[in-house]
């Protein structure tokens, strides 16, 4: 697991890559600003740690929210894009 402080859209996030039995590549973010919405997202091969950042920013754009509109505790399918 690595550890990194990373700025995606002006909104800083927390940022740590893993793996697991059931995950192959996967990420958390975690906004120090809003610690409730911890963001995991499994990754497909081509993407990596940066390009599932920007998967979420693209997200939140689309249906016009932000962040703090989710509710905490819940969970979100984000699928891979081949156009972001």
């Amino acid at each position: 697991m690595s550890g990194e402080l990373l700025k995606i859209d002006s909104q800083d996030y927390h940022t740590w890559a893993f793996t697991s039995p059931k995950i192959k590549n996967g990420c958390a973010l975690v906004p120090p600003l809003a610690p409730q919405h911890i963001l995991i997202l499994t990754l497909d091969d081509r993407e990596d740690i940066y390009t599932a950042g920007y998967r979420l920013v693209n997200y939140l754009s689309q249906m016009k929210v932000t962040l703090m509109d989710l509710p905490a505790n819940t969970s979100l399918y984000l699928p891979y894009q081949n156009d972001l």
